[in-house]
């Protein structure tokens, strides 16, 4: 998870770093890119530079917990998007197979943690309606 990612989102990029989603701030003189978190209130940063490949300088604390599996998710949809820029003339499905026969403990670990995620949540739902309507 701590390997920075640049994800394309419509006209823009995010990057995706330790869990947590970042849009672009500001770059300065020096080649350095700003980047502050997609959720508004809060407060963390970071600081990445390209110059040598995607190399994150400084990631500051945040006011929310980190969303892994969205981090996840995001890097395999970019991955999958840039092989198959790479590879034009493969059929997508080849493409995806390939890409994945080498994800497989990855993808085994991301579903386990995205239904024990989604487990949690039923149960925190479940235990919110039982205390609002009894």
């Amino acid at each position: 998870m701590n390997e920075p990612t640049i994800v394309k989102k419509g006209k823009g990029v995010n990057l995706r770093y330790n869990g947590y989603r970042y849009t672009k701030d500001r770059k300065n003189a020096a080649g350095i890119q700003y980047w502050k978190p997609t959720f508004r209130s809060c407060s963390g940063r970071a600081h990445s530079t390209d110059t040598d490949g995607l190399q994150v300088l400084k990631a500051t604390d945040h006011d929310h917990e980190p969303d892994y599996e969205s981090t996840l998710s995001a890097k395999m949809k970019s991955d999958l998007i840039w092989k198959a820029a790479d590879n034009l003339t493969l059929p997508m499905k080849e493409v995806y197979n390939q890409y994945f026969s080498h994800k497989s403990s990855i993808i085994s670990t991301w579903y386990a943690n995205l239904h024990s995620n989604y487990n949690r949540k039923m149960s925190e739902l479940i235990a919110i309606c039982i205390f609002l309507y009894g």
